[in-house]
């Protein structure tokens, strides 16, 4: 390319690639000397040789150059590395106390964020295991029931051959039936399981349920067969062969399991998640009449496997299409819907859906975690910030000094970007550290392992990667950027710029961290509080000494009656209720109740319980008016009791006597029982109807007497053992029940707890750092003062007001954003506790005292300093 000038002399420019080739190839220091040196001499041979020619050498030598300058500049740059990593080395050193609260504070931010992400993510990775999750569904009904439609996730047996053997889009059908609190008996070793399948063999080919040992095929094919995981293969049997061991379970009476199955440990992010799966044909010997009717509300969850590419809406509706043509009349309006798999788990909550697989997850609760991580994270990296951004005025002769030998603002720059990345590094690799201790105890309380380790989860390093990289860079940038631009003159002449000692940002930070303190503690007490009044709230029965004894072959048997008996005779009990069933969380039945004229669209969904004459006084409950139910009195098989919200439902003015329906029987009300919570306080008091139960009843209430209680249990399991030796006995004290509603709020309340405790510390660490820093920058005026005759109680006020003015503010503004948080979680529960004022004073008194705590510690130790130390500071 050529040009010519004002003085009309024609000028050549060297070709543009390799120009910009042989500048990026220069080291800085240089760069622009050889540049125009290699111009220079293009241009000259460009006026004798010609414009190709003089291309055509600078080419060569930029092309002969090039191996040379780039080794320089690899060495250059590795040098000029390593003196920037020396030298932050060195800073950091100079400044331990200052890079030990950084990194702590960074890295405990990081291992609580990491944890709580991976907690997340796990909620939110259910069935991800299945490699044909996106095919398989659960058939779920809808049941028109007393006015209503309520959601079911269970349905009737037959159903799930007939779709598919009836409907061609339909691969595959898996029928499934849980059982809770299942007695095990191996030997002569009692264990209970809490959590059990029965289920058809498809379940191994549909899922992906890989078994270690037996055979995928045929392992469910046979009655009486059971496969077991392998945590419970050793727990069960040692290190003994476990393939072909029976097992003893009691469906209505005890049968002899055989193990044809070891499965691997099932991944905690399923539904799925049983030690232990029997034979859906065991049900189909035991109780085969049960198994083969047709009715819309049903006890099995069924799923179905898809063909590729078919419609659920579609199928759903052919579904409902072949149960009406089974259904008898009266239940000829349900309708049936499929549900994918991959919703099941985390979409049910405030769905409504009955009989669920397993305790549902929360959107809400997985928000709440995942901002409350985010949160800590950001304090941590806030702290960060402000701990490296408020050494900068104890640096600025460091710059000056810098630039009058020579430095060049990218050198600085460089410097203090690499300092910062170093810190950021080592606080994050401190981070990963802590992950991989605690990871093994957020297994342990949250019962369930979850999937995640620093090498084998992929998204883990480049996250952390990225955070040293954002953290780093925004902690280096501002006394990079800033400090270098200054010339070494306006240092030295004025020694530091204005605006480079301007705290109010920094303040505020604190105030920030301070502001999300105080709302976790907040938030802490008050589910501290509830959880404490769920279980001290009198549910308006005595609960002390009170167990639920199971007899699961009372209905064919019909020995309730002489069960009781037996026990009131010989075993010293204060009292036994025979009962149908006793509510819990899993188990609560309903009936339809209406008035004499009314429809069964009119009627009331009422929770229903049958129960003996003696249910009342065992309870502890009270009689209001009428009279209870009578031994011996064939007559009250056709009474009821009605608890006061039943008598409400119904608009009764005076219940006893009144006749109520269910279904074409009628009832006369002959009592009326004062109110109890028969479910968790999550549940309102539900109007409940009592019959009168039959020697059929399948439970037992017991009072225990006052001392002496598990010699009374094992007089009860003699008994029962001479009884019922082919039952296991299974017993459990109805306050253990109980409070099994409340784990999900106790292990809420423990997380909250860590989380408040790792929010203040990394707070604490902080304004520790700032207020460290801040008396280091004001000791000389400390001594001034001293010297004037200030107090040391002036002094520290002096220095500590400025952090308690922001803590204060951060106080009231916390204190409405948590009332709002707690009163909304509150709203889960009927019965709920008063939130008062004690979390709000207790919060801000916590986090001032911390506060206080935090700076006076620094504080009250430059003002007790000898003023001849402090005036000869520097």
């Amino acid at each position: 390319m050529k040009h010519f000038n004002m003085c009309g002399q024609q000028h050549f420019y060297p070709p543009r690639a390799a120009a910009w080739l042989l500048a990026r190839f220069c080291s800085p220091g240089n760069r622009w000397s050889i540049v125009e040196d290699y111009a220079e001499i293009f241009q000259e041979l460009a006026e004798d040789q010609g414009s190709a020619a003089a291309r055509s050498w600078y080419w060569r030598q930029v092309i002969r150059s090039l191996p040379m300058l780039g080794t320089n500049l690899v060495i250059g740059s590795y040098t000029m590395l390593k003196n920037y990593l020396k030298l932050a080395y060195r800073n950091i050193l100079r400044h331990k106390r200052y890079a030990v609260l950084n990194i702590c504070g960074l890295a405990i931010g990081l291992a609580a964020c990491l944890l709580m992400a991976g907690y997340v993510l796990h909620e939110l990775s259910f069935e991800n295991m299945h490699p044909l999750k996106e095919q398989i569904f659960r058939i779920n009904g809808r049941i028109p029931y007393a006015g209503q439609v309520l959601l079911n996730g269970v349905v009737g047996a037959p159903l799930g051959p007939a779709v598919a053997d009836s409907i061609p889009e339909v691969e595959k059908s898996v029928r499934l039936y849980r059982r809770h609190n299942v007695p095990v008996r191996i030997d002569d070793r009692d264990f209970k399981e809490q959590k059990m399948f029965f289920a058809e063999n498809e379940i191994l080919q549909v899922f992906s349920l890989p078994l270690l040992r037996g055979d995928q095929k045929t392992a469910l094919a046979a009655p009486f067969s059971v496969i077991i995981d392998e945590n419970l293969a050793e727990k069960y049997f040692g290190d003994q062969d476990p393939l072909g061991r029976t097992i003893q379970m009691t469906l209505q009476k005890v049968h002899e399991f055989t193990v044809t199955g070891i499965m691997r440990k099932i991944p905690s992010n399923t539904i799925l998640q049983r030690p232990m799966i029997a034979s859906f044909q065991s049900l189909l010997q035991t109780n085969r009449e049960a198994m083969l009717e047709w009715q819309s509300w049903g006890n099995i969850t069924t799923f179905v496997l898809l063909k590729a590419g078919m419609d659920p809406e579609s199928v759903s509706a052919k579904i409902t299409a072949l149960a009406r043509a089974n259904l008898p009349d009266d239940e000829k309006e349900a309708s049936y819907y499929l549900q994918p798999l991959g919703k099941i788990y985390i979409n049910n909550e405030g769905s409504g859906i009955n009989n669920d697989l397993d305790n549902s997850g929360s959107i809400t609760r997985l928000y709440v975690f995942s901002a409350v991580a985010l949160l800590i994270l950001l304090i941590a990296a806030i702290n960060f910030i402000n701990l490296t951004t408020a050494k900068i005025t104890g640096r600025m002769k460091e710059v000056g000094i810098r630039k009058t030998c020579g430095a060049y603002r990218s050198h600085l720059i460089k410097q203090f970007l690499m300092e910062s990345l170093l810190l950021t590094t080592i606080a994050m690799g401190l981070g990963l550290l802590l992950f991989s201790l605690f990871k093994p105890r957020l297994d342990v309380f949250l019962g369930k392992t979850l999937s995640l380790s620093v090498l084998n989860t992929p998204w883990i390093l480049p996250s952390v990667g990225v955070l040293v990289l954002l953290v780093g860079f925004l902690a280096g940038s501002y006394p990079a950027v800033f400090l270098s631009r200054f010339p070494a003159a306006v240092i030295f002449r004025s020694g530091s710029p204005q605006g480079v000692t301007r705290s109010g940002l920094r303040r505020f930070l604190v105030g920030f961290q301070f502001f999300v303190a105080a709302v976790l503690i907040i938030c802490t007490l008050v589910v501290l509080k509830q959880v404490h009044f769920s279980e001290t709230k009198d549910p308006g029965f005595d609960r002390d000494g009170l167990v639920v004894l199971r007899n699961r072959d009372a209905h064919n048997s019909k020995n309730s009656i002489i069960l009781k008996n037996q026990i009131i005779s010989r075993a010293g009990v204060a009292a036994v209720s025979t009962v149908g069933s006793f509510p819990t969380a899993q188990n609560r039945n309903i009936s339809n109740i209406r008035l004499e004229g009314q429809t069964e669209e009119k009627g009331k969904i009422f929770q229903s319980m049958e129960i003996d004459e003696d249910f009342i006084t065992t309870m502890g409950l009270e009689l209001i008016s009428g009279r209870n139910f009578e031994a011996g009195r064939g007559a009250d098989q056709q009474n009821i009791l009605l608890n006061e919200t039943a008598v409400k439902s119904l608009e009764l003015d005076e219940p006893v006597g009144a006749i109520v329906f269910r279904g074409e029987k009628n009832f006369r009300i002959i009592g009326v029982v004062r109110d109890w919570n028969t479910n968790s306080l999550h549940s309102r008091i539900y109007p409940t109807v009592l019959f009168h139960a039959n020697e059929a009843a399948g439970a037992l209430v017991i009072r225990l007497p006052d001392s002496r209680a598990q010699e009374t249990i094992a007089r009860i399991r003699e008994i029962w053992s001479g009884m019922l030796p082919n039952q296991i006995f299974d017993y459990a004290y109805v306050d253990d029940l109980n409070m099994q509603a409340y784990a999900a709020e106790r292990r809420l309340a423990s997380l909250l707890i860590s989380f408040c405790q790792l929010t203040v510390l990394v707070a604490c660490l902080g304004i520790f750092g700032l207020a460290a820093y801040s008396t280091e920058q004001r000791t000389k005026e400390i001594g001034i003062r001293k010297v004037l005759g200030s107090s040391v109680a002036g002094i520290v006020l002096m220095l500590t007001r400025s952090y308690v003015r922001w803590v204060l503010v951060a106080n009231l503004l916390a204190w409405p954003a948590a009332y709002l948080l707690v009163n909304r979680w509150l709203q889960d529960f009927s019965f709920r506790t008063a939130i008062g004022l004690d979390p709000f004073l207790l919060a801000g008194l916590i986090t001032l005292m911390v506060a206080l705590f935090s700076v006076i510690f620094q504080t009250l130790r430059a003002a007790t300093a000898s003023p001849v130390y402090s005036l000869r500071y520097e």
